[in-house]
Protein backbone atom coordinates (compact mmCIF):
# COMPACT_ATOMS: atom_id res chain seq x y z
CA UNK A 1 0.00 0.00 0.00
CA UNK A 2 1.02 3.57 -0.72
CA UNK A 3 0.20 6.11 2.24
CA UNK A 4 0.76 9.96 1.60
CA UNK A 5 -0.24 13.16 4.09
CA UNK A 6 -3.12 14.24 1.48
CA UNK A 7 -2.16 13.74 -2.11
CA UNK A 8 -5.16 12.33 -4.09
CA UNK A 9 -4.05 10.97 -7.34
CA UNK A 10 -3.16 6.97 -7.12
CA UNK A 11 -3.23 4.38 -9.68
CA UNK A 12 -2.85 0.86 -9.36
CA UNK A 13 -2.36 -1.70 -12.63
CA UNK A 14 -1.28 -5.43 -12.08
CA UNK A 15 1.54 -5.53 -9.99
CA UNK A 16 2.64 -1.71 -9.96
CA UNK A 17 1.22 0.90 -7.56
CA UNK A 18 2.14 4.69 -8.27
CA UNK A 19 1.50 8.05 -6.61
CA UNK A 20 1.19 11.42 -8.18
CA UNK A 21 2.82 14.50 -5.85
CA UNK A 22 2.16 17.32 -8.15
CA UNK A 23 -1.15 18.05 -10.54
CA UNK A 24 0.35 20.87 -12.49
CA UNK A 25 -2.77 22.40 -13.20
CA UNK A 26 -3.19 25.57 -15.87
CA UNK A 27 -6.53 26.42 -14.66
CA UNK A 28 -7.77 28.50 -12.46
CA UNK A 29 -4.26 29.22 -11.64
CA UNK A 30 -1.67 28.03 -14.16
CA UNK A 31 1.15 28.99 -11.39
CA UNK A 32 -0.37 26.93 -8.73
CA UNK A 33 2.07 24.11 -8.36
CA UNK A 34 5.45 26.04 -8.57
CA UNK A 35 7.52 26.71 -5.58
CA UNK A 36 8.42 24.43 -2.52
CA UNK A 37 6.22 21.60 -1.48
CA UNK A 38 6.68 19.15 1.38
CA UNK A 39 4.94 15.44 1.72
CA UNK A 40 5.19 12.60 3.18
CA UNK A 41 4.49 9.40 1.56
CA UNK A 42 4.98 5.80 2.85
CA UNK A 43 5.37 2.04 1.14
CA UNK A 44 3.49 -0.53 3.53
CA UNK A 45 4.32 -4.09 2.44
CA UNK A 46 1.58 -6.47 3.81
CA UNK A 47 -0.24 -10.24 3.65
CA UNK A 48 -3.34 -10.47 2.83
CA UNK A 49 -5.66 -7.79 1.73
CA UNK A 50 -5.58 -4.41 2.58
CA UNK A 51 -8.73 -4.40 5.40
CA UNK A 52 -6.77 -7.14 7.17
CA UNK A 53 -3.55 -5.46 7.59
CA UNK A 54 -5.09 -2.65 8.54
CA UNK A 55 -4.16 -0.04 6.38
CA UNK A 56 -6.68 2.39 7.41
CA UNK A 57 -5.30 2.63 10.56
CA UNK A 58 -2.09 3.02 9.21
CA UNK A 59 -2.87 5.39 7.22
CA UNK A 60 -4.99 7.85 10.05
CA UNK A 61 -1.51 7.18 12.40
CA UNK A 62 0.10 9.00 9.21
CA UNK A 63 -1.73 11.62 8.57
CA UNK A 64 -3.05 12.19 12.79
CA UNK A 65 0.00 11.31 14.71
CA UNK A 66 -0.21 11.77 18.30
CA UNK A 67 1.07 14.87 20.20
CA UNK A 68 2.28 14.69 23.66
CA UNK A 69 1.82 17.32 26.87
CA UNK A 70 3.08 17.65 30.20
CA UNK A 71 0.19 18.14 32.09
CA UNK A 72 -0.66 18.66 36.00
CA UNK A 73 -3.50 16.38 37.27
CA UNK A 74 -6.53 18.66 37.22
CA UNK A 75 -9.65 18.66 39.72
CA UNK A 76 -12.14 17.01 37.49
CA UNK A 77 -14.09 13.58 38.40
CA UNK A 78 -13.20 11.00 35.18
CA UNK A 79 -11.83 8.19 36.37
CA UNK A 80 -8.20 7.34 34.40
CA UNK A 81 -9.74 5.51 31.73
CA UNK A 82 -12.90 7.11 30.49
CA UNK A 83 -14.96 7.26 27.09
CA UNK A 84 -18.38 8.41 25.40
CA UNK A 85 -19.06 5.39 23.27
CA UNK A 86 -17.68 1.67 21.97
CA UNK A 87 -19.12 0.32 18.72
CA UNK A 88 -20.16 -3.32 18.06
CA UNK A 89 -20.85 -4.95 15.01
CA UNK A 90 -19.63 -3.83 11.67
CA UNK A 91 -16.21 -1.34 12.21
CA UNK A 92 -17.03 2.39 11.87
CA UNK A 93 -14.17 4.97 12.18
CA UNK A 94 -14.78 8.78 13.33
CA UNK A 95 -14.47 11.24 11.01
CA UNK A 96 -15.43 14.08 13.61
CA UNK A 97 -17.32 15.21 17.02
CA UNK A 98 -17.94 18.63 18.05
CA UNK A 99 -20.76 20.32 19.81
CA UNK A 100 -24.07 20.96 17.26
CA UNK A 101 -23.64 24.58 15.80
CA UNK A 102 -26.83 25.57 17.35
CA UNK A 103 -25.79 23.51 20.69
CA UNK A 104 -28.24 21.48 20.65
CA UNK A 105 -26.12 18.32 21.58
CA UNK A 106 -23.50 16.64 19.78
CA UNK A 107 -22.39 15.62 16.07
CA UNK A 108 -20.83 12.55 15.43
CA UNK A 109 -19.87 11.49 12.12
CA UNK A 110 -18.85 8.27 11.70
CA UNK A 111 -17.88 6.58 8.00
CA UNK A 112 -17.62 2.71 7.15
CA UNK A 113 -14.06 2.46 6.20
CA UNK A 114 -13.86 -1.38 4.55
CA UNK A 115 -16.37 -1.95 2.42
CA UNK A 116 -18.58 -4.01 4.54
CA UNK A 117 -22.38 -3.74 4.79
CA UNK A 118 -24.30 -4.15 8.44
CA UNK A 119 -25.35 -3.17 11.78
CA UNK A 120 -23.53 -1.65 14.09
CA UNK A 121 -24.48 -0.34 17.83
CA UNK A 122 -23.13 2.50 19.64
CA UNK A 123 -23.10 1.89 23.37
CA UNK A 124 -22.70 5.57 25.12
CA UNK A 125 -21.26 6.04 28.26
CA UNK A 126 -24.27 8.10 29.01
CA UNK A 127 -28.12 7.18 28.52
CA UNK A 128 -29.50 9.05 25.47
CA UNK A 129 -32.59 11.90 25.03
CA UNK A 130 -32.98 11.92 21.72
CA UNK A 131 -30.51 10.72 18.74
CA UNK A 132 -31.19 12.33 15.10
CA UNK A 133 -29.73 11.17 11.99
CA UNK A 134 -28.61 14.59 10.00
CA UNK A 135 -26.91 15.79 6.44
CA UNK A 136 -23.51 17.42 6.15
CA UNK A 137 -24.96 20.72 7.02
CA UNK A 138 -26.52 19.63 10.52
CA UNK A 139 -30.20 19.39 9.04
CA UNK A 140 -32.35 16.82 10.89
CA UNK A 141 -33.43 14.05 8.91
CA UNK A 142 -35.15 11.49 10.93
CA UNK A 143 -35.39 10.46 14.61
CA UNK A 144 -33.61 7.15 15.56
CA UNK A 145 -35.09 4.96 18.08
CA UNK A 146 -32.92 4.12 20.85
CA UNK A 147 -32.50 1.06 23.88
CA UNK A 148 -31.18 3.48 27.19
CA UNK A 149 -27.55 4.25 25.94
CA UNK A 150 -27.77 1.92 22.44
CA UNK A 151 -28.49 2.86 19.25
CA UNK A 152 -28.14 0.70 15.94
CA UNK A 153 -27.94 1.38 13.24
CA UNK A 154 -27.63 -0.16 9.61
CA UNK A 155 -24.77 1.05 7.50
CA UNK A 156 -23.12 0.25 3.49
CA UNK A 157 -19.64 0.15 2.33
CA UNK A 158 -18.01 3.22 2.78
CA UNK A 159 -21.30 5.01 4.17
CA UNK A 160 -20.60 8.50 5.93
CA UNK A 161 -23.50 8.57 9.12
CA UNK A 162 -23.66 12.21 10.39
CA UNK A 163 -25.88 11.62 14.18
CA UNK A 164 -26.90 14.47 16.30
CA UNK A 165 -27.05 12.73 19.94
CA UNK A 166 -28.52 14.81 22.72
CA UNK A 167 -26.87 12.52 26.07
CA UNK A 168 -28.39 12.37 29.32
CA UNK A 169 -27.14 14.67 31.60
CA UNK A 170 -25.81 13.12 35.12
Amino acid sequence: AILNDGKYGHSAFDNVLGISLLRSPIHPDPFADEGKHCFTYSLLPHEGDWTEAGVVQEALALNSPLCTAEVTPGQGKLPPESGLVAVEGVTLALGSLKKAEDGGGLILRLYEPHGARGKSILRFTKEIKRAKSTNLMEEKSGMLSTERNALRVEVRPFEVLTLRIKLQER
